[in-house]
């Protein structure tokens, strides 16, 4: 499993990355981030894709958790 960053590099993520992130974290699913944030749905993977790289996080759900304890969205339950 690839190393975990403490926080995300603000100054390094657009953003519409950080809110694909917060998007992300409600549950949302890639079409209805895409949607919500005015974009089509391969850009809203490349920034998921940037995310992931900076973060070293290589799955959905580990995104999600590194969100909601980032401040960046509330935990669903």
């Amino acid at each position: 499993m690839a190393r975990r960053s403490v926080a995300l590099d603000r100054s390094a993520s657009s953003e519409r990355e950080v809110e694909v992130l917060r998007q992300l974290a409600r549950g949302q699913r890639s079409k209805e981030r895409a949607e919500a944030l005015g974009i089509n749905a391969k850009t809203e993977e490349t920034c998921r894709g940037r995310i992931r790289l900076q973060l070293g996080i290589d799955n959905l759900p580990g995104l999600a958790k590194f969100a909601i304890r980032a401040g960046l969205a509330l935990p669903l339950f």
